[in-house]
Parts: C-alpha cells; structure tokens; sequence
C-alpha cells in the first residue's frame, strides 16, 4: 500500500543524488572479457550553437534546471554540466521518460514509464569560435521495477530525443534576450 503512494510521490528526477567527485571524463566498456576506455566527450553529435562557451554553459544550466534534471558538478572550467545517478520516476521535465530513454517494455507497456530510473546525462561544450560552440550529450541509464517482482537492472538506450531536447531549449535560451 505505501509503495504506489511513493511512487505517486515521486514524479521528477529528485535533487537528493549526492555525488562525490568530478564530472567522469570517461567510461569503461567490457565486450568480450576486454575492458576499453572511451571519451565520453566523444559520444553523441555534435550540434553547434551561436554563443560564447560561458553563455552556452550557463544556458544548459537552466535548461537542466527547467527538465527538473539536477545538476551535480557543473563544470565551468572544463565544459561540462552533467547529471550523475539521478532517480527519476514516470517523466523528465513535463514529458514520459519514454519519450527519452528505451528501457525494453512489458505488459503494462513501456518500462521506462514504470520503473525507476538512475539516469546520468553529461553535456560538453566544444569551443568552435569564441562566439560560437557545439554541444555533444551523453545520455545512459538503468531502469529497476519497482513492484517488488523483480530486483535486477535493466540497461536502458537513449532515443535522442533528450539530446535534441536539451539543445533546442539550449539554441532558444541563447536568443531570448
């Protein structure tokens, strides 16, 4: 009975993830008992903005800020904003995480909308001209069904459509005077 009335509760990604330590410059990936390293600021396209890397980082801070995504080490000096191990549960910002994120499905339909969510989103700005940049997002996440049915993590896929999303609210920011 308690466990729906939290789930009720908990809409957004929470502002409680508490992490320790400097945005990850990399991940590690293990394919055939072979571990590789790989830039994460090589991951994702690269979109390019009209601004200057100060305006560009401080607009992804208030874009994160409006997807309720919270920010847990922006990086001012390295170009990086990122989200590390954020729960969220049923949307990011006003949106199903479905829309976001492809985490399989079930019987009731997408498991992205049901289950929670630990998701980590890194934004790198790539400084192109001093008025101009691009941003490159990289987006991953585990889903973990809640109902008590069963415990394991589900590795879930980006749809790109939060990468779009953060660089069109990021372009319109930068015109907004």
């Amino acid at each position: 009975m308690i466990l729906p009335i939290l789930a009720l509760l908990a809409f957004d990604c929470n502002a409680g993830s508490k992490v320790v330590g400097p945005l990850p410059t990399e991940r590690q990936i293990l394919a055939t008992d072979s571990r590789y390293r790989q830039r994460l600021d090589t991951l994702g396209t690269l979109e390019a903005v009209s601004g200057t890397p100060d305006q560009v980082f401080d607009a992804l801070i208030a874009v994160y800020a409006d997807l309720h995504l919270p920010v847990t080490d922006p990086d001012k000096e390295g170009h990086r904003v990122g989200v590390r191990g954020a729960k969220c549960m049923r949307q990011i910002g006003k949106s199903q995480i479905s829309r976001f994120l492809d985490c399989g499905s079930g019987m009731t339909g997408a498991n992205a909308d049901s289950y929670r969510i630990t998701l980590t989103v890194i934004s790198s700005i790539k400084v192109e001209l001093p008025a101009r940049a691009s941003i490159a997002t990289f987006v991953t996440a585990e889903a973990v069904d809640m109902s008590g049915s069963a415990s394991d993590r589900l590795g879930c896929s980006s749809t790109g459509q939060l990468e779009a999303e953060l660089t069109k609210r990021v372009k319109l920011k930068l015109v907004q005077p």
